[in-house]
C-alpha cells in the first residue's frame, strides 16, 4: 500500500477532521525533520570529500 492511501484511511477512519488534520500536521513535521537530518550530513560529508 502507498503512504498516501494508508493516511487518507486514517483520516477518513478518525473520529473527526480534526484530529486527522493533527495526525497530518505531525506527520509532516516529523518527516520534514527527518529529511532535513539526513540531508544536512550528507552536505557535511560532501563539503569534507571536496
Amino acid at each position: 500500500m502507498d503512504r498516501d492511501t494508508v493516511l487518507v484511511q486514517l483520516v477518513t477512519s478518525s473520529s473527526s477532521l480534526e484530529t486527522g488534520l493533527n495526525y497530518l500536521h505531525i506527520f509532516f513535521a516529523s518527516l520534514f525533520f527527518t529529511v532535513s537530518n539526513i540531508r544536512i550530513p550528507s552536505r557535511r560529508l560532501e563539503l569534507g570529500v571536496i
